[in-house]
């Protein structure tokens, strides 16, 4: 098939398979400004939604006076939503990551900035949206090289690297490469990154959570992780309003995050003739609290802030019991 004529096959699949906010251009997204109110609302609770799961030596907020760093695709190709009839929406507009910084006051470095803008934008890398069931679930990474990096290092102090998953309806993460794992390329991403940067800032756009063993190999070289789901048309917007500290990021897990895949209790399927309910209450945190506590590394409920609290006892007094 041709050229052109696998891009108008692909553009019937688009308008009538149920193609999503989430996979690029739609044909749905007019450009036009909506409905003001409905921005800033969808704006701040996307920020609030995000989760902090690391900042060390307050490495977040960014700086707005220093220029940053900015790898990873996905910065450009960003997943608003997932997948699936949740997905299947209708937006005005949709913000990406480097508008929302771009907006915010963030001094993106024009060099890195620039490669990346030309190597998306170039027809052999654009990322298929794909059509019902078959929606691309990450999108390929541009390579990197170790001394392209360190160059942006000596320009930057801080790098920020977003990668991104999208996974629904007839969709289902796997236990593969660009599902729940890592790409090579990523890694190698990741591995120049945190070789060049001394502050690299890990943004995870996600919608479900991916194999965090491999992302804590890292966690002596990765300053601060901020998990930033996927929010929607002003998704570049509201993660830059917490990169910049506009918003602070209130987030918390509404699950556990264990170590490795094998330590879920839902890896067991069971069998495929019958499937027997045995967990009682020890599901979700339940079970790990009870069973695997060291098998969390980050527990249901977590999430930091970028305010410091202190507690101390200054007084007590002791008054007759009257139970």
């Amino acid at each position: 098939m041709t050229n052109w004529g696998y891009k108008a096959v692909r553009k019937v699949l688009q308008t009538f398979g149920g193609a999503e906010l989430a996979q690029q251009q739609s044909g749905r997204i007019t450009g036009e400004p909506g409905n003001p109110e409905v921005a800033t609302l969808a704006r701040r609770a996307g920020a609030e939604s995000c989760v902090l799961l690391k900042n060390n030596n307050h490495t977040l907020p960014l700086d707005l006076s220093a220029p940053v760093a900015l790898f990873g695709r996905v910065q450009k190709n960003y997943f608003y939503v997932g997948n699936g009839s949740g997905g299947d929406v209708s937006a005005p507009y949709s913000i990406n990551l480097v508008q929302g910084l771009v907006n915010a006051g963030v001094q993106l470095d024009s060099t890195v900035l620039a490669a990346y803008e030309s190597w998306c934008t170039a027809s052999v890398n654009d990322p298929d949206p794909g059509f019902w069931g078959h929606w691309p679930r990450y999108y390929a990474e541009m390579p990197v090289k170790q001394d392209w990096v360190q160059a942006a290092a000596k320009r930057c102090q801080t790098a920020v690297v977003v990668i991104g998953r999208s996974a629904g309806e007839d969709r289902e993460n796997t236990l593969k490469k660009g599902s729940f794992y890592l790409t090579n390329k990523e890694k190698a991403l990741l591995d120049a990154v945190t070789a060049a940067f001394q502050k690299v800032v890990l943004v995870l756009n996600i919608g479900s959570i991916m194999d965090f063993a491999e992302i804590d190999a890292y966690c002596d070289k990765i300053s601060a992780i901020l998990l930033a789901w996927q929010l929607g048309m002003e998704s570049g917007n509201a993660v830059a309003d917490v990169l910049t500290g506009q918003v602070n990021p209130s987030g918390r897990l509404t699950d556990t995050i264990a170590k490795t895949y094998a330590d879920y209790p839902a890896q067991n399927f069971g069998n495929k003739a019958e499937n027997r309910y045995t967990e009682d209450i020890f599901v979700g945190y339940r079970y790990f609290e009870t069973f695997a506590p060291e098998r969390v590394l980050y527990p249901f409920g977590y999430g930091l802030s970028y305010t410091d609290f202190a507690c101390k006892v200054t007084k007590t007094e002791t008054k007759e019991d009257r139970h």
